[in-house]
């Protein structure tokens, strides 16, 4: 799968597994009948290639918390 140059810039990917990961979650986002959730966490999965990765945890975790503790 072809990776664009907006996305070479976008995401770290410095080794082969970086690169691989971005493919298969380019090849997962071409699936049809995705679930809401399922479109969520390939795009959290996409932050971690990003260059700035704890940032979305902390977000995710934290709504995860206000969820439990509501």
């Amino acid at each position: 799968m072809e990776i664009s140059p907006e996305e070479r810039k976008k995401y770290v990917l410095k080794t082969e597994k970086d690169i691989e990961i971005l493919e298969k979650i380019k090849k997962a986002e071409k699936i049809p009948d995705l679930t809401a959730k399922e479109k969520e966490i390939l795009e959290f999965l996409k932050t971690q290639l990003g260059e700035e990765w704890r940032t979305p945890i902390i977000i995710f975790l934290e709504k995860l918390v206000k969820r439990e503790f509501r």
